[in-house]
């Protein structure tokens, strides 16, 4: 059985400002660009870090049904106990524009992989 621990993480929703010329997901991320953003903790691998936590979330909220058991099931299920439905960002799938921070270090979605921005 592997090791696992509890992990505390911030996923940020971006909200683009039409009227202002900016479009999350074509624009990518920028820091003065509006977030809703949900904290959660889930219980992960240890082996899991950074970039790699980014992506489970990318799959758990990209994904209408995730394997049970999976840290992606266990992240569905701590955003869906938040209330988070993605009424409040227009969006509930991550995608290029939003962020994941994770031990204190925030990661954007890019296209194809993830940005660390801060930390």
């Amino acid at each position: 059985m592997s090791k696992s621990r509890s992990q505390t993480i911030t996923i940020g929703w971006t909200i683009s400002n039409r009227e202002a010329g900016y479009v999350a997901f074509m624009d990518g991320y920028q820091p003065f660009a509006k977030q809703h953003t949900e904290t959660i903790t889930v219980e992960l691998p240890v082996s899991v870090v950074g970039h790699q936590v980014a992506e489970l979330v990318f799959i758990a909220t990209n994904a209408p049904a995730v394997d049970p058991g999976t840290p992606e099931e266990a992240i569905q299920e701590a955003i869906y106990a938040t209330g988070y439905r993605g009424e409040q960002a227009a969006h509930f799938s991550l995608s290029v524009g939003d962020t994941v921070t994770v031990d204190d270090v925030m990661w954007a979605c890019k296209a194809a992989s993830w940005e660390k921005v801060s930390g």
